[in-house]
């Protein structure tokens, strides 16, 4: 046990090395131990904590209580007291969140069934494939499910496939889906 972590401080030790030359611009960057960069934890920067004299700490916290927060930052764990924080925002990483307007209208036909309606995306980021599933049933109570992909804006992607069912931040689209018995 004792030589393994002997080990893993020699490799640390040896990484800050590597580190540093590469940062000094001494030498081209080496291939490094993969299982070395797996041990090394980098936190999840999850909070905004805004104090009283104007900085922001950006961090994870960790533990919180009556007094104070512990927060784990990317050089290390930082104790606040909550006297000094003036304001706690979640930093969440844009995302894109699709819902319906309103609830979807269904139109009857003998042969058909049409479902109309609209969604929005609500998120922060582009929405990518854009897809309305309805289970619609038969008069048999046979399932009959039928999607749509949505088609908006034409995209392309840095894999370069190419779509037209992406959804900006903020954009509204009507669907129809078609039916047939």
């Amino acid at each position: 046990m004792k030589s393994s972590i002997d080990l893993l401080h020699q490799q640390v030790d040896s990484l800050k090395k590597v580190i540093s030359t590469y940062e000094k611009g001494k030498g081209a960057m080496p291939t490094i131990d993969e299982e070395l960069l797996n041990l090394i934890k980098v936190p999840q920067l999850r909070h905004r904590i805004e104090l009283q004299n104007g900085t922001i700490v950006n961090g994870e916290i960790i533990e919180e209580d009556d007094l104070g927060i512990i927060i784990q930052t990317s050089i290390g764990q930082l104790a606040i007291e909550k006297n000094r924080i003036v304001d706690i925002i979640e930093d969440l990483p844009p995302s894109a969140k699709v819902e319906l307007t309103s609830e979807p209208f269904v139109d009857a036909f003998p042969d058909r069934e049409e479902i109309t309606g609209s969604i929005k995306n609500i998120g922060t980021k582009r929405a990518d494939f854009v897809r309305v599933i309805a289970h619609l049933w038969s008069p048999t109570t046979a399932l009959i499910q039928k999607d749509l992909f949505l088609f908006r804006k034409k995209s392309k992607y840095y894999t370069g496939i190419k779509s037209d069912s992406a959804l900006e931040p903020g954009a509204i689209v009507d669907f129809k889906i078609t039916s047939p018995f």
